[in-house]
C-alpha cells in the first residue's frame, strides 16, 4: 500500500525545474518518473513529472522516518519552486482543491494512512517481535545513518580523520538491534545495540555496545550523536578481550529499514488499538 502526494509547480517555476528536480534525485531528466532511494537509511519513494504537476508515492507500513526524509526531499523542491498541493482533507465529490503546500499537514496525513494501513495489515499477518524497535532508537539510527557521511566530510575538513560508518540492523538475541561497525580505528560510533569489530588480523566477532566502551575507558568520550574513540594501536587489555570473544560465524540475520515496526505502533496493535 502507499500514498500519493499531488503537488503542483507554480505557474512561473523556471524553465529548467525537470532539470533541477532530476539533479536532486539523481536521475535522468528525460525519465516520465524519478525513483529515490537513498541506501544509508533505506529510504525509497517515486517522483513523478508530468508538465506542472509532481506525484509523490511514498509507501505504507513503513517507521516515521520514511517520510520526514522525503517531505525533506520536497523542500528542497519546494525552495526551487513554490509548490501547491492537492488538500489531502478533501473528502467530497469532485478534485480536491489546490492549497499552499504545508509539510506538517502532509506528515499527519501520511501518518494516519500508515496507521490504518498497519491495523489493516496486523488483522491478517501479526508482526514479529525481531521486527519491532523503540521509536526513539528508530529515530536516532535514522538521523545518524541520513548525516553519517556529510558529517564525516565536515569532520574531514577540519583535519578530523574519524571512521564514521553506518549502522545495519540484524535481529540478535531474537530482537531487532542496531549494529555498529568498527574496523579498530579512530572513529566515532552511533548508538548502538551491539558493535560488530573487524579489527586487521583477527577474525570478526559481536560485542555488545556497552561491554566496548566499558573496555576501552577514556579512549571513548561521549559526542552529540555517538562516541569518539581515541586511537592509536590497539592495547594488550582490548586485543586480549577481542580474542576470547566468539567469531562470528555465518551469515548475521539482517533486516532491512523498511521492515521495521516502531514499538509505539506495536502496542497500539496488540492493544486493539
Amino acid at each position: 500500500m502507499s500514498y500519493d502526494l499531488y503537488l503542483q509547480l507554480a505557474p512561473d517555476a523556471p524553465s529548467d525545474i525537470r532539470e533541477r528536480i532530476a539533479t536532486l534525485l539523481d536521475a535522468d531528466p528525460d525519465d516520465e518518473e524519478f525513483p529515490y532511494a537513498n541506501e544509508a537509511t533505506g529510504v525509497d519513494a517515486l517522483f513523478a513529472l508530468d508538465d506542472d504537476l509532481l506525484t509523490v508515492t511514498v509507501n505504507l507500513n513503513r517507521p516515521a522516518f520514511f517520510i520526514r526524509e522525503v517531505l525533506d526531499v520536497v523542500d528542497e523542491i519546494h525552495h526551487e519552486s513554490p509548490l501547491r498541493m492537492a488538500d489531502p482533507a478533501h473528502q467530497g465529490e469532485g478534485e480536491p482543491p489546490m492549497i499552499p503546500y504545508l509539510r506538517d499537514t502532509v506528515h499527519a496525513h501520511w501518518q494516519a494512512a500508515n496507521d490504518w494501513a498497519w491495523r489493516a495489515g496486523a488483522a491478517t499477518t501479526p508482526i514479529a517481535p525481531e521486527r519491532v524497535m523503540e521509536d526513539a532508537a528508530l529515530m536516532e539510527s535514522w538521523r545518524w545513518n541520513y548525516t553519517c557521511e556529510m558529517t564525516a566530510q565536515v569532520w574531514a575538513s577540519m583535519g578530523q580523520e574519524y571512521e564514521r560508518l553506518p549502522l545495519v540492523y540484524i535481529v540478535h538475541r531474537g530482537r531487532a538491534a542496531r549494529l555498529a561497525q568498527w574496523t579498530g580505528a579512530a572513529a566515532v560510533l552511533p548508538h548502538a545495540d551491539v558493535v560488530y569489530v573487524a579489527c586487521q588480523g583477527r577474525e570478526p566477532c559481536l560485542v555488545e555496545h556497552g561491554e566496548l566502551l566499558r573496555r576501552l575507558g577514556a579512549r571513548a568520550t561521549p559526542t552529540e550523536d555517538g562516541v569518539q574513540i581515541v586511537w592509536d594501536g590497539m592495547p594488550g587489555d582490548i586485543t586480549a578481550f577481542l580474542q576470547a570473544q566468539p567469531a562470528v560465524s555465518g551469515q548475521l540475520h539482517g533486516l532491512h529499514a523498511s521492515s521495521l515496526v516502531e514499538a509505539s505502533v506495536a502496542r497500539r496493535l496488540a492493544g486493539g488499538v
